[in-house]
């Protein structure tokens, strides 16, 4: 745009064109690439973590997960409040919903169970 357009433009009651007023479409490489990039930024990273789902209802478990759902000793999977709850309506008081086994008894077998499964996901 020539200055003698700018001045034109500022008498008319505008401003002269600038960048801001380009199309987008026809922007220059780098600010395509940034309009890019923010663009990936802001739709990536709403996926969930897989242990964030109940085992036995797979629905995902509120936020902040540790105040909504369990971990189980017995069987290492985690448990929405909403799934422990009906299992005790269901009389399953002292017994894992999803193993449906007994918990155990002693801390040192709920070490030792929890490092033979690491080991059995680490082979």
């Amino acid at each position: 745009m020539s200055d003698d357009e700018a001045a034109a433009a500022v008498q008319a009651g505008g401003r002269p064109a600038g960048p801001a007023d380009a199309d987008p479409r026809e922007a220059p490489p780098a600010a395509a690439a940034a309009q890019n990039l923010a663009e990936r930024l802001m739709s990536s990273g709403h996926e969930r973590a897989e242990g964030d789902v109940c085992s036995i209802c797979y629905l995902y478990v509120g936020l902040p997960v540790h105040n909504h759902s369990k971990l189980n000793a017995c069987c290492l999977k985690r448990l929405c409040n909403g799934c422990i709850l009906a299992a005790r309506q269901r009389g399953m008081l002292n017994r894992c919903p999803f193993a449906k086994g007994h918990p155990p008894l002693a801390a040192s077998r709920n070490e030792r169970r929890c490092a033979e499964q690491a080991q059995s996901w680490l082979r």
